[in-house]
């Protein structure tokens, strides 16, 4: 008996280990586009902002949300208890306040008269809410003392940093407030981070900027760390990192990269998620069959050279963009777990039917120009079609036959922001983004007007 309730107690904790990951379809609404960072960050859905936008994602996604009225993105953290029915809007009498299912969730601190009055006018209750601030550094001293004042210490209060760190205080938030996440990609640290990074013992997820020069980025440090989202240098090959300390690091989202050798994945037996946009060259990738818990895994905008190894257990997949029609049909065949699918970018892919062996997949975002739509009519069991922008304007006859032929699914124009260095809208900073987004949109109106 007692042998007997040590295995069942080591069942138990293995399961505990590695829980299955629970996508669900949310329901954005008050917003024009919407982007899950953590995964896809080219698996956008975009939609006029009194439409509902349906987006795949999983408990602790980081989002990106952007409206055309007010000229702003948003990020934010999804949590299962957010429900999935998510109402966003933005303070149309003061526009540094973003409200998430009517409470006040985040606030733009870039807008400094705004976010002084904000914080001025809201009560401490009213500040119970708020999850995150962004900020552009270096602060002046009347906002570092608002902050400390309006917000308790340890107030797990999240960050989007852009800037300078010239004043080294990045030391000063990170050890006052403690966040679980923060997102500095484009952020210059001109000072030393080492006095920094006790404030980040108990970050979970981190977005920045690494350099082939670092010899040992300072995250290594970062024991918690269950999420990066890494922006590199596209033209320098991506630094082989040591991940080991890391052990409860599950995804790992790599953009704008040089050639990288995933043999660095045997630092990371653990890992769920890996995830590249716009990468140079992807080698060495039966690594990816040492990573037996991996469920989700992308190539967006990537070109993938070496045969990719069969991963049964994959729930996500975002395909290279040089994937032909044979090994799409095997691919296919080999994968009948998949929930999400991205395929874009491919002029190689013409017949859809080879969809028809994954009777789980329910959210596909597809951009394939010389792909026959008219084979997704007897998809039934989608519960969203994202179809890149261009397409979706192009063939309105066959959008209209898919919503006939499918009426529970949900079919939106979506795509990414792709602007010719390879950066995307969503990982730019923030000063600036406004009429960048303004002029998308703008082409966009035409577009469909035309």
């Amino acid at each position: 008996m007692r042998t007997l309730f040590m295995l069942l107690g080591t069942v138990a904790v293995l399961n505990a280990c590695h829980q299955e990951t629970e996508y669900r379809i949310l329901e954005i609404s008050g917003v024009d586009g919407a982007f899950n960072v953590s995964r896809a960050p080219y698996f956008g859905s975009f939609a006029n902002r009194d439409s509902l936008l349906p987006l795949p994602a999983a408990h602790k996604d980081l989002l990106f949300v952007m409206d055309e009225s007010f000229d702003r993105v948003v990020y934010f953290r999804y949590h299962r208890d957010m429900g999935t029915q998510l109402e966003l809007q933005f303070d149309t009498v003061n526009p540094a306040a973003f409200y998430l299912n009517g409470k006040l969730h985040s606030i733009d601190m870039t807008m400094k008269e705004e976010a002084l009055e904000l914080l001025a006018d809201t009560s401490p209750s009213g500040l119970e809410g708020v999850e995150s601030v962004y900020l552009q550094l270096p602060l002046e001293d009347d906002v570092v003392e608002r902050l400390r004042t309006v917000f308790p210490p340890h107030a797990r209060l999240n960050m989007i940093l852009e800037g300078a760190d010239s004043l080294n205080q990045l030391d000063l938030l990170f050890r006052r407030f403690r966040p679980r996440w923060v997102y500095m990609a484009d952020l210059d640290r001109d000072y030393g981070y080492i006095d920094w990074l006790t404030g980040l013992q108990d970050l979970e997820l981190l977005g920045t900027g690494i350099s082939s020069s670092e010899s040992e980025p300072f995250f290594t440090g970062l024991f918690k760390l269950e999420e990066l989202i890494i922006t590199a240098d596209p033209e320098k090959p991506f630094p082989e990192l040591s991940l080991k300390a890391l052990k409860h690091l599950r995804s790992i989202n790599i953009t704008d990269a040089g050639p990288v050798d995933l043999d660095f994945l045997g630092n990371v037996p653990r890992l769920q998620n890996l995830y590249f946009l716009n990468a140079d060259s992807v080698y060495h990738t039966e690594a990816l069959a040492g990573i037996k818990q991996l469920e989700g895994l992308g190539f967006t905008e990537c070109k993938v050279y070496e045969e990719l190894p069969v991963l049964p257990g994959l729930k996500w997949m975002a395909l290279p963009e040089n994937i032909t029609q044979e090994t799409f049909s095997t691919w296919c065949d080999n994968h009948p777990e998949i929930s999400v699918l991205e395929a874009t970018g491919d002029t190689l892919i013409n017949d859809l039917s080879p969809l028809y062996r994954l009777p789980r997949l329910k959210a596909l975002l597809l951009g394939l120009p010389e792909a026959d739509l008219s084979a997704l009519e007897k998809m039934e069991n989608l519960e969203i079609l994202v179809v890149e922008q261009n397409i979706y304007d192009n063939s309105p006859d066959q959008i209209s036959r898919l919503r006939e032929a499918l009426p529970g699914t949900r079919i939106v124009p979506g795509g990414g922001f792709c602007l010719g260095s390879g950066w995307i809208l969503l990982l730019m900073p923030l000063a600036g983004i406004g009429w960048i987004l303004s002029a998308w949109l703008k082409k966009k109106k035409n577009a469909q007007a035309a």
